[in-house]
């Protein structure tokens, strides 16, 4: 369930996305057209309710011009809208479209698959025991951050 964010709170998940992001490949109908990334920028925003552009490059370690410029192929693609809150006009928001997030939840499923073969390629089952707590006990932590 995507929620609003603060301006100086990161999500957890976020946080492992720059490790976890070789497993993000786009899908076959998009491998020509979105870079790495844009990938994490959908997946981020999927987290989300939104993003304004400091925020955005703030939670993935971008520059904000490197965000605005993977972000404008989105918003032609129909992947992502900008908007701004009435309250303050000049901050530029994303969030994903309806058709975002159906390629979000593609990219979350083909990550878990990529993700649970290579675990069950390269490790013992108590390893991957082990890693499986280890990330229960990562993502816990790190909620409390």
């Amino acid at each position: 369930m995507p929620v609003p964010v603060s301006d100086d709170t990161p999500s957890p998940l976020l946080l492992l996305l720059p490790l976890l992001s070789r497993f993000l490949t786009p899908p076959a109908h998009l491998s020509a057209r979105l870079t790495k990334t844009q990938l994490l920028i959908v997946t981020a925003l999927s987290y989300h309710e939104s993003f304004h552009m400091s925020q955005l490059a703030a939670y993935l370690s971008f520059s904000k011009e490197q965000a605005t410029r993977a972000a404008a192929p989105l918003v032609e693609a129909g992947l992502v809208e900008r908007f701004a809150q009435l309250e303050n006009r000049t901050r530029v928001f994303l969030r994903l479209t309806a058709d975002g997030k159906n390629l979000a939840d593609e990219l979350r499923a083909q990550f878990s698959s990529q993700l649970k073969a290579r675990v069950s390629a390269s490790l013992s089952e108590p390893e991957q025991l082990e890693l499986r707590e280890a990330a229960e006990t990562l993502v816990r932590l790190l909620s409390k951050i």
